[in-house]
């Protein structure tokens, strides 16, 4: 039987900690229905043993304990790869999430932090004697 899926949260009210055990508690349901597909296509799989009568039976046990070593670390290795894969797109999504955030808080306080390289701060107008005038007023 497939396992139960993990409970629903609402991410408005969840907590980080609780968003993050979420996050794990999903992934390691994810690797335990990757790890029982891959078992499930790997027993599909016919192996031709008819064509190893020949061999020694030493030889036929240790190749089907290989066979199986080698299905079995193929199959984790698939589920670390699918974990590790939803953990960059988790990232991923974190960091737009976040450049949207700058990018509205910028709009808000009216700057432009998108700046090419060759794109120089604005240089500041000299002040004219007037302008001179009113800050040295303003600092005495």
């Amino acid at each position: 039987p497939i396992p139960d899926p993990p409970v629903e949260i609402e991410e408005e009210s969840a907590s980080p900690d609780q968003l993050v055990a979420a996050i794990r508690e999903r992934d390691l349901y994810i690797s335990a229905l990757i790890k029982r597909l891959r078992e499930a296509e790997t027993a599909i799989i016919p192996v031709n043993w008819e064509q190893l009568n020949n061999a020694p039976t030493e030889l036929l046990v240790q190749l089907q304990a290989l066979h199986h070593d080698l299905e079995h670390s193929l199959g984790l290795a698939e589920v670390e790869i699918s974990i590790e894969r939803a953990r960059l797109s988790r990232t991923q999504s974190m960091l737009q999430n976040r450049e949207e955030q700058i990018r509205k808080k910028e709009k808000q306080l009216g700057l432009n932090l998108e700046r090419s390289e060759e794109e120089e701060v604005p240089a500041e107008k000299p002040l004219n004697e007037e302008q001179k005038k009113r800050w040295l007023g303003f600092l005495n």
